[in-house]
């Protein structure tokens, strides 16, 4: 395995740290197991840290990420706030592909904004 997932429920969401590496051969278990926490959690809202993680994904691949991302999480009503401040251009595409299918997501590269938003 070369990706570390951490959790923490807080009061308002649920926090998650995403370590290591991204691809085309990991994320569908990155994301399930984001979602498996989420499910655990009880939670509305979900911060996801992605500062220490490292994106190898090529544009169309973010595409089809960001859209099985949300076809994941749109079984449930969810606000996810996504921090990358080295990965904003990889982000965008997923937040797209995402977005384009109905998931509440936005992504950040200031910590603060991304939680300010996710708790409005």
């Amino acid at each position: 395995m070369n990706y570390e997932i951490q959790t923490e429920k807080k009061e308002k969401y649920l926090y998650v740290q995403i370590k290591g590496t991204w691809n085309n051969l990991n994320y569908k278990k990155i994301i399930m197991e984001t979602f498996q926490a989420f499910l655990c959690s009880n939670q509305d809202k979900i911060f996801i840290d992605y500062s220490q993680l490292s994106i190898n994904s090529l544009e169309n691949d973010e595409m089809e990420e960001g859209s099985y991302a949300a076809q994941i999480f749109n079984e449930k009503a969810i606000k996810v706030a996504a921090y990358s401040p080295a990965n904003l251009r990889e982000s965008l595409f997923f937040e797209l592909a995402a977005k384009n299918r109905g998931l509440n997501i936005k992504t950040f590269t200031q910590k603060n904004k991304a939680l300010k938003w996710l708790l409005e």
